[in-house]
């Protein structure tokens, strides 16, 4: 019970946005957005569009486990080397089959 009467106090502290404060921020190059734009598929859409490189130019490295040494894990890397980028994969699809 004391939490939910405490919260009426501590919201009671808060304060309003005042016209100079947006003003400032907006000085510090701080813009307010429509609401409207700020869905999680917009938002979603536009961190993958400023990451478009870096999401298709990984690579998936498996780390060693506790018991492992960083040298068994190298070995098998360079041993099976079936890793690939997504971007190698999307030219191998690309890539007409060779019929035989």
């Amino acid at each position: 019970m004391t939490e939910v009467t405490s919260f009426r106090y501590e919201f009671r502290k808060t304060k309003r946005w005042e016209e100079e404060d947006v003003n400032a921020l907006k000085q510090q190059g701080v813009n307010k957005r429509d609401p409207s734009e700020l869905t999680l598929e917009k938002l979603g859409e536009e961190i993958i569009e400023k990451n478009q490189d870096s999401l298709e130019n990984y690579e998936n490295l498996r780390i060693p486990r506790p018991w492992e040494d960083q040298s068994e894990v190298d070995f098998m890397r360079q041993k099976n080397r079936q890793v690939k980028s997504i971007k190698e994969i999307k030219e191998d699809h690309k890539k007409p089959a060779v019929a035989n």
